[in-house]
């Protein structure tokens, strides 16, 4: 149950920071960089949330996993490729500050 809470919780920390750097770098061209990293975490939120719902048959296996003794869960395949998205974004916003300074410095 922890792993379908952790997905909206990151989400959100990861939006607060990029909230921040909007407000402490108010350049435009800065503006639609974080609009896209956002539609990014956006696109691999939702990916994850669906992967860690579909990652057990049934379903249901989830949230009462003694109601179904014979249930399998496979969370390896499901979460190669959210790691590998999430990743990519750490990247990016590694990069924001410093592309925010070089414009701050050419104004």
């Amino acid at each position: 149950m922890t792993e379908v809470l952790y997905t909206p919780a990151s989400t959100s920390i990861k939006f607060s920071i990029l909230l921040l750097y909007r407000r402490l770098f108010p350049s435009e061209k800065l503006k639609i960089i974080l609009l896209c990293i956002a539609g990014f975490l956006i696109v691999f939120a939702l990916a994850q949330m669906v992967s860690v719902a579909i990652q057990c048959t049934p379903v249901a296996t989830l949230w009462d996993p003694t109601s179904y003794p014979n249930a399998t869960c496979d969370s390896y395949k499901s979460s190669v490729g959210i790691v590998c998205g999430r990743q990519c974004y750490h990247g990016f916003r590694h990069l924001v500050p410093a592309y925010a300074n070089s414009l701050a410095s050419t104004c």
